[in-house]
């Protein structure tokens, strides 16, 4: 059987998106080979625009995504001997259930958002996300950038929550980053750059429609400054803490920015040095143009000296020519800079001042004509700032011995959120690589005109590969076969000896363009067939032994213009293969069934009650077969219910696999909304299992049981769950064995769950058991997603995920 079909409290899947557009040629600071290039991504194997910024209306460009759409598969294991004599066994798997050929781009997305300096001390802070947990990451180097480690990352009360930093800055033996989103504000801090600590920083501080621009280091603590678009004007803002977790906000009449005329309008901008605060704004000032008045924006700058509670405004005049807003602002350590732009020449210039009061011209920045500076950033170790001119980035720097430029390639194809000076003559460009996905991005630049990339898939840990294991499916003999996906190709393993000793297979069914994973699969006289997903279309493959996999090709497997076709499970009964899933057009989802007889001639049904009409959309998720026919399981939506909360348990009947009649059951007491994702039958016996939410959203595991071909249900209870409810949507599978059934879940929070087992010997009375061991139960979030018994063994695959990474986990025990 399949893994899970993620069970969350949504309604129709919507179709996968289009994958973004192929990345652009070779760059000079850009690895080769741009696609799907098979270059290891394993731990230890072989644009332009301005400032990034947290916008706090929303989530950031960078912040973590939702819901896990694979999981990286593994050998679910205690000790190798229990004590005791159990012989069961579960052990991390990433070494049975190879990579092979790896990608650059493989749909785990990974981006540096910012970067700082301290000394020889250098952050970077960014995100990686899509695949089994979202994770801030913090690469740290102690050496101006050369070398690179993987900083850890705790939270004050729990699991870390996977939120993206958007900015970093820091000092020595003081680091601070900050992101989350308005509904929840979180800080990192640091002492030593490597350990960091998250905090939820208290409602209040910060509102819904603030932006976060900068912040900095202070003699006391920390500030960080930006404006608000809530209420009827927008205005800056500017945040103080000590700590760096508990936090003040001055705004809304407690922050007070003199103007000499017209009133302030945004802070983007603030360094710290020589004891002074200097910040950089807007102000919108109205003038009169023959009679008709607009508003302008201008520069504004203002100056503190007791830590951002009072300010004066101050004057940065232009120079050589300048015109504009100023492009930044910068401290080197021993003046206040701020670069100004000529618009018709494209140089540079440089206004600097010792105490942020008095300022004038220091130096310039020749650069092309049509060059736009974007950035400018500086610190004890120099200056450096980003221009783009003809589609095409510049970086200038200066470490004291005059300015460099290199040319770092194309606008297109990556992104820069960070430049900063790391040493002499040297700087630290961080971001993105973007193609089908995002990758990071390190690069060093000496400035003699090149910059060296550094290879983060060699420091351990940094860089998660993609692997996903989500299935498992048995043959007679003891063939068991485990089903997924690695770096964006679809996975097929095979183990001829009851799962013991695993082997990748080959074949040209399993990579494409976009993403492509295998679900699940079945064995029929005329051998495996496999189903799952090609980035958003079905995926159907044949393989005789399991070792070699072709494609099925055949049109009713192809969507039309507008809709978007997934197969989400197979089995083999007496009249052969039968494939259940859906279709989606406009938020209208039906069922769909394919039948065939030896898996090259095929049948599709997707009329009578397969078809979603008037509203009540509906999908398949599992499918099994018995004495009676096929059963299979999934939800159906109940129009009158609540937009969200319309899902209704339901199960699918059919004599011959080619005609469906389905019944709705209803949700378990307490709940408001549940589905059905999976079905095991054994004998005359048909269990189901599936998730239920409450309104509070908490879910909880339900099973049903049937003795009549599927024609009637009852309820059977799941013991030992939570009885306020658990806070996510558990894993779930069940498998018929020898002796009964077995049936796997979750139990905990949504980043901090154990493996939770039932067993019972006639569906209907279940005896619950907590497993203990690596991949089952411990700090992290534990898993089963494939199940399958083989020759009175019952065989797991599934996941176990921490704020450092992930493994695949085999568990093996006798069938209970």
């Amino acid at each position: 059987m399949p893994a899970p079909r993620p069970v969350v409290p949504g309604e129709v899947v919507p179709p996968a998106p289009a994958p973004p557009p192929a990345p652009p040629g070779q760059e000079p600071w850009l690895n080769p080979k741009a696609k799907k290039e098979k270059k290891s991504k394993a731990p230890g194997a072989g644009g332009g625009g301005g400032k990034a910024r947290m916008a706090l209306i929303g989530v950031g460009a960078f912040v973590a995504l939702g819901a896990v759409a694979g999981a990286a598969a593994f050998f679910l294991t205690g000790s190798e001997k229990p004590e005791g004599g159990d012989t069961r066994q579960a052990r991390i798997a990433d070494d049975m259930f190879g990579l092979g050929p790896q990608s650059r781009f493989d749909t785990i997305e990974q981006a540096f958002n910012d970067a700082a300096v301290a000394g020889k001390t250098v952050v970077a802070a960014g995100t990686e996300y899509g695949g089994p947990r979202n994770r801030a990451r913090f690469l740290t180097s102690a050496d101006g950038g050369r070398t690179w480690t993987l900083g850890s990352v705790t939270a004050d009360g729990g699991q870390p929550s996977g939120s993206a930093p958007k900015l970093v800055t820091g000092a020595a033996g003081a680091w601070l980053a900050l992101g989350g989103s308005p509904e929840r504000m979180l800080t990192w801090t640091s002492k030593d750059s490597r350990s960091w600590t998250e905090h939820a920083v208290a409602p209040g501080a910060f509102v819904k429609g603030d932006v976060v621009e900068q912040a900095a280091r202070t003699a006391d603590g920390w500030i960080a400054v930006g404006h608000t678009q809530a209420g009827r004007r927008p205005g800056p803002v500017v945040w103080r803490s000590n700590d760096g977790a508990n936090w003040e906000r001055l705004g809304d009449g407690k922050l007070s920015l003199p103007v000499q005329d017209g009133r302030p309008e945004q802070a983007l901008h603030v360094v710290s040095g020589n004891g002074t605060l200097v910040m950089q704004g807007t102000v919108v000032v109205t003038k009169e143009n023959k009679g008709k008045k607009s508003d302008v924006t201008v520069d504004g700058f203002w100056r503190s000296t007791d830590g951002g509670r009072i300010w004066d405004q101050v004057t940065v005049p232009q120079a050589d020519g300048s015109a504009g807003l100023a492009r930044g602002l910068a401290f080197d350590g021993g003046r206040f800079l701020v670069l100004r732009q000529n618009p018709r020449g494209g140089h540079g210039v440089l206004v600097a001042s010792q105490d942020g009061g008095s300022w004038a011209r220091a130096d310039r920045i020749t650069a092309p004509g049509n060059a736009r500076f974007d950035r400018f950033t500086g610190g004890e170790r120099g200056v450096a700032a980003l221009a783009t001119a003809g589609g095409r980035m510049l970086l200038f720097q200066n470490g004291g011995e005059g300015w460099r430029r290199t040319d770092l390639g194309k606008t297109a194809g990556r992104f820069v959120a960070a430049v900063t000076p790391t040493g002499t003559g040297t700087s630290l460009v961080a971001g993105a690589v973007k193609g089908p996905d995002r990758n990071f991005y390190l690069g060093l630049s000496d400035g003699s005109g090149q910059v060296q990339e550094i290879d983060l898939t060699k420091v351990p840990d940094a860089v998660n590969p993609d692997r996903t294991v989500r299935g498992l499916a048995a043959a007679d003999g003891g063939r068991v076969l485990a089903l997924g996906g690695t770096s964006g190709d679809a996975a097929v393993w095979y183990s001829a000896d009851g799962a013991t000793s695993w082997h990748r297979a080959g074949g040209n069914a399993l990579g494409g363009p976009g993403r492509q994973l295998l679900l699940d699969a079945a064995n029929a006289p005329a051998g495996w067939l496999a189903v799952g997903d090609d980035a958003g279309r079905a995926l159907v493959a044949t393989s005789q032994n399991g070792d070699n996999w072709q494609r099925v090709t055949d049109r009713l497997f192809i969507a039309s213009k507008g809709v978007a076709v997934r197969t989400a499970a197979v089995t083999a009964g007496r009249r052969g293969y039968v494939v259940v899933g859906s279709a989606t057009k406009n938020e209208q989802q039906s069922a769909i069934v394919w039948t065939s007889p030896d898996g090259r001639r095929w049948a599709r049904s997707d009329t009578g009650d397969l078809r979603g009409v008037g509203g009540a959309w509906r999908w398949m998720a599992d499918v099994a077969s018995g004495p009676s026919g096929y059963l299979a399981v999934g939800a159906i939506a109940d129009p009158a219910g609540e937009r969200g909360r319309q899902s209704r348990p339901a199960v699918w009947v059919s004599g011959d696999g080619g005609r469906w009649s389905v019944q709705k059951l209803p949700v378990p007491q307490g709940a408001t909304h549940g589905n059905l994702v999976r079905v095991a039958v054994r004998d005359s016996t048909a269990v189901a299992l599936g998730a239920a939410f409450r309104a509070d959203g908490s879910s909880m595991a339900f099973a049903v049981r049937s003795t009549d071909g599927g024609r009637s249900w009852t309820p059977a209870e799941l013991p030992g769950q939570d009885p306020k409810g658990e806070v996510h949507g558990p894993a779930l599978n069940v498998v018929a064995t020898a002796k009964g059934f077995a049936a796997v879940g979750t139990s905990g929070k949504a980043a901090d769950h154990d493996v939770r087992m039932w067993s019972s010997a006639d569906g209907s009375s279940w005896q619950v058991t907590e497993p203990q061991g690596a991949g089952l139960s411990g700090s992290g979030a534990q898993q089963v997603l494939g199940l399958v018994e083989s020759g009175g063994t019952v065989t797991g695959t599934g996941l176990t995920t921490s704020a450092a990474g992930d493994s695949t986990t085999l568990w093996r025990f006798p069938a209970p």
